[in-house]
């Protein structure tokens, strides 16, 4: 089959486009056509901003029943930006829960907070980066990258 897809929705694709099949998808009740016309062999990890499904919680698969949006979504994705972080910086004892979780292969993204990046001419306290690095740190080997927004000007 052309296109190989593993435990995640959208990891680990690899697609085989040296053939003109199509390979047909069916991702709830719905079927996908995906045209396949090159080679290539990349994993990615995907995701969105913020953790978004397309179910509400009532009618996640029934194996997902009483699991948080997280762990559901986790099915879905392999990645997410965390960009509550920007905001306000979480709990540790939150982010080991999210690390506990969603799989080994799941990765985290956070966005420095603003009180780093938006500190006047980047003159922010290293205090503050060290308490959000020590923090985010606590999702340990689920890191992918921190997103640094910086201001228009």
């Amino acid at each position: 089959m052309p296109l190989k897809t593993t435990s995640n929705l959208f990891t680990d694709l690899v697609i085989d486009f040296s053939s003109l099949e199509t390979y047909h998808n069916t991702i709830q009740g719905k079927l996908f056509a995906i045209p396949v016309y090159m080679k290539v062999r990349t994993s990615y990890y995907s995701g969105t901003s913020n953790v978004v499904t397309p179910l509400k919680q009532s009618d996640y698969p029934i194996e997902f029943a009483g699991a948080s949006r997280l762990t559901y979504y986790a099915s879905l994705f392999s990645s997410v930006e965390i960009n509550a972080s920007f905001y306000k910086l979480p709990k540790m004892a939150t982010i080991e829960k999210w690390g506990k979780s969603v799989p080994d292969n799941f990765r985290f993204t956070f966005k420095v907070s603003k009180a780093v990046t938006h500190a006047k001419d980047l003159q922010f306290s290293t205090k503050e980066l060290e308490l959000f690095v020590e923090t985010v740190d606590r999702i340990g080997d689920k890191k992918a990258c921190l997103l640094v927004q910086l201001p228009p000007k």
